[in-house]
């Protein structure tokens, strides 16, 4: 057992170590609750409060401390910095509010409850998503206008540039990233081995690793015809759409429970009905304009079979039912997860940045306002329009009490025509907001959905900020890609597939992930993509895995939620694991899932100890590792085998074969069998060792990097 542990540990080791080399960061960004909280609570204030003295746009600069951006509200002023992490006691910001020092702001204290926000903030880290002035050349990119910033400006095709490393190109795509390649005197990488290149795909469409033959077939014949058939078999597999569906689940913040709620039922009834309808509607390849408006307008959309589409709105926390906060959830949904854009930044005031106005956004709050659930026991609660629509007002400062002047229910105006939206005519107008978020003429539409799905495919996007394509988001790596990828979705009729398989057909694609000197030297982070991104397994993959190399993954599609964390353990795929919103499981946040409070953009990626753990010590983990020891058992060929240890050699090969896909090699064979001879006595101690050798064989083999990670 001595020996045993050092063997895993040495895995723990290993695990822990990738992670820093591949460049997995030790800490998380902030969080989706930490971004929503600073958005909610603390810039506003900072807006209306300190901006005049403390940002870029000051006449008179105080103290040299600015306030606008998250790097130099850390460095702080010429007093040092104001703010410490997770320490508000210490925090000359939170002293100045509190008038225990300086006085800030000077105009008058701000109240108990805005203080205590501040201080909650700083308790919390300090989350601040906005993106720093890094240098007067990305200043400079950002149009002094709003309304003239790319992201707002319809997607225009691009012709592909010409190259030098022709060779090395399959696909226009190729084109585009080459020649941003060749400007910095980079080269692509070479094609992956088949063996990664074909388990890169597999995760990537369907979330489950090849089998042992598969492997097989693939590196038999790894030609372009051969990975262009074992492509088109898994768009069109059913597994595509639980993959790829659980990515949408992410956009909508899925949950099978409402967060805390009083004297009623937690669970929302039937909300696997609307995962299950992700899932099919994405194997079905349903347009992604018709899938965007399905879900805004489920009862007004002339197909039956999308009655559990509201689930997209309607399966949000609830607020103790305070309307205004359940809106602008949805509100947040919406435009972050469709189009990119905070526009929860106009609930109070007009957006400081983005060209969306308070009117705006009550524009569109009239639109939910309007609107009225109906339950349901079989699929999640349908939003259908109130008898009466809402006539919406600007709640002046966020406050549903403090009148402002009257809106109309429409479309943002600087997204329509001219700057002159139209007023939504039929009931609630939702048919409408969805017809206008998921047109040809949105700018943002096509392309926020484009980039995710390349974030998907590569591990990191063309813009860094999936969610906010405004003007304080990130800039893209490759802006003539996105757009003629953006223009030729919309162009096959706005299919996820076929955009799919016009990425992963590319050379970009298919590089290996191997770093190379002269690259990093360069380009360390790979933003122009010179090779493929080393991934690890997230939580859905890792598991599924598991359960594959046990023999025991059920591949039953839809159905009611079922626990994947308490025994016994189901054996379902994890995308239909119950999703429980306010008390989330420790293996979902040990394992970065997306938080299901609130919208979430990309998943956090950590690494930590408690991961390798979960391996080591964690029942699910151990019983799969029974299991596949189980798998590598089978009778000696004769006594001349036995006695050569031909049988022992055959089940060594056969756990390499369920785990990874291959054989083993020579010294991983006898490295392998020496390990299980050594404890294979037949002493009484031996026998009682908690864990056979066997399986202690099997759990390292599921911890190592090759299981873990894809190239």
């Amino acid at each position: 057992m001595h020996e045993y542990k050092q063997i895993v540990m040495r895995a723990v080791l290993a695990l822990l170590v990738w992670g820093a080399v591949r460049g997995l960061p030790a800490a998380s960004p902030p969080s989706p609750e930490g971004v929503e909280f600073f958005e909610t609570h603390i810039r506003p204030v900072l807006v209306e409060k300190c901006y005049s003295c403390h940002s870029a746009a000051a006449k008179d600069l105080k103290g040299k401390l600015r306030l606008d951006t998250a790097e130099r509200m850390r460095s702080g002023g010429e007093s040092g910095p104001v703010i410490v992490p997770h320490k508000p006691e210490e925090s000359a910001l939170i002293a100045a509010l509190k008038y225990e020092s300086s006085e800030m702001p000077p105009k008058g204290k701000l109240p108990d409850p805005v203080i205590d926000d501040f201080v909650k903030w700083v308790s919390m880290g300090a989350p601040d998503p906005r993106a720093d002035a890094t240098g007067a050349k990305e200043q400079k990119s950002q149009s002094a206008d709003p309304r003239e910033h790319w992201a707002f400006k319809r997607p225009r095709k691009s012709a592909p540039p010409e190259v030098q490393h022709a060779a090395a190109v399959r696909s226009d795509i190729d084109r585009f990233v080459i020649a941003k390649l060749e400007a910095a005197g980079l080269s692509p990488s070479p094609q992956a081995p088949p063996r990664a290149l074909l388990r890169r795909l597999y995760f990537d469409l369907t979330g489950l690793p090849p089998s042992a033959e598969e492997f097989d077939a693939f590196t038999t014949d790894p030609s372009d015809a051969r990975y262009e058939a074992v492509v088109d078999r898994l768009l069109a597999s059913p597994q595509f759409g639980e993959r790829w569906g659980r990515h949408w689940l992410d956009v909508a913040r899925y949950a099978d429970t409402k967060g805390y709620v009083f004297q009623e039922d937690r669970n929302y009834k039937g909300a696997y009905a609307y995962r299950d309808w992700v899932i099919a509607s994405f194997n079905a390849d349903r347009p992604f304009d018709r899938f965007i408006v399905a879900q805004l307008a489920a009862d007004q959309v002339d197909d039956p079979s999308c009655a559990p589409a509201s689930g997209f709105v309607t399966l949000g926390r609830l607020f103790l039912r305070v309307q205004p906060d359940i809106i602008g959830d949805r509100l947040d949904v919406v435009c972050r997860g469709v189009m990119g854009l905070t526009i929860g930044c106009a609930k109070c005031h007009d957006h400081k940045y983005d060209p969306i106005t308070a009117a705006d956004y009550y524009g569109l709050y009239g639109v939910f306002a309007s609107t009225e659930e109906k339950p349901h026991d079989d699929r999640p609660p349908e939003l259908v329009d109130a008898a009466k629509p809402y006539d919406p007002y600007v709640f002046l400062r966020g406050m549903p009490g403090n009148r402002g002047a009257d809106t109309k229910r429409q479309f943002m105006a600087f997204l329509s025509p001219n700057g002159q939206p139209k007023p939504f005519e039929h009931g609630s107008g939702r048919r409408e907001l969805g017809e206008a978020i998921a047109s040809r003429e949105n700018p943002l539409t096509a392309r926020v959905w484009v980039n995710r799905v390349w974030g998907h495919l590569f591990g990191k996007c063309l813009v860094d900020t999936p969610s906010d394509f405004g003007t304080r988001g990130s800039l893209p790596t490759h802006p003539e890609l996105l757009d003629t990828l953006a223009c030729q979705f919309m162009e096959d009729g706005w299919s996820t597939k076929r955009l799919i398989r016009r990425v992963v057909l590319s050379a970009t694609y298919r590089q290996a992930s191997d770093a190379r000197p002269e690259c990093v030297a360069v380009d360390p982070i790979n933003r122009l993509l010179w090779r493929a991104n080393r991934r690890r397994l997230d939580l859905e993959s890792l598991r599924d895995s598991l359960l594959a190399a046990a023999g025991r993954l059920d591949l039953k599609m839809g159905g009611p939620s079922v626990s994947i964390t308490d025994a016994p353990f189901s054996t379902r795929r994890s995308v239909y694991g119950f999703i429980e919103r306010q008390n989330l499981p420790s293996f979902f946040r040990t394992f970065d899932f997306a938080n299901p409070n609130v919208h979430t953009p990309e998943r956090p990626l950590t690494s930590s100890p408690q991961q390798a753990l979960f391996l080591m010590n964690s029942p699910f983990a151990i019983e799969q590792a029974v299991y596949l020891a189980a798998r590598g058992e089978q009778k000696a060929a004769g006594t001349a085998d036995r006695e050569k240890g031909g049988d022992r050699l055959r089940r060594v090969a056969r756990l390499f074969r369920c785990t990874y896909g291959r054989d083993p090699s020579v010294d991983e064979l006898a490295d392998a069998v020496d390990f299980v001879e050594r404890g294979d006595g037949s002493s009484a101690a031996k026998a009682k060792d908690l864990l056979s050798r066997w399986q202690q064989l099997a759990q390292v083999l599921l911890m190592s990097n090759e299981f873990m990670f894809v190239d």
